[in-house]
């Protein structure tokens, strides 16, 4: 994907179960790992957790 600025603009079902999960899991108060091995959706993930409003930890 190189059009990593517009990723809204694009529809999968893996992406929308992992926001799904995601979303119940942090919700939930548990702590969650996630890895990439792709650059681009890490900061995918990045971009959404940022305006989601999602604390981002180092």
């Amino acid at each position: 994907m190189n059009d990593v600025e517009n990723y809204e603009n694009y529809q999968s079902g893996k992406w929308d179960l992992f926001r799904e999960l995601l979303q119940e899991s942090l919700e939930s108060g548990q702590k969650v790992v996630v890895s990439s091995q792709y650059l681009d959706m890490i900061h995918i993930m990045e971009q959404h957790l940022e305006k989601s409003g999602w604390n981002l930890s180092p």
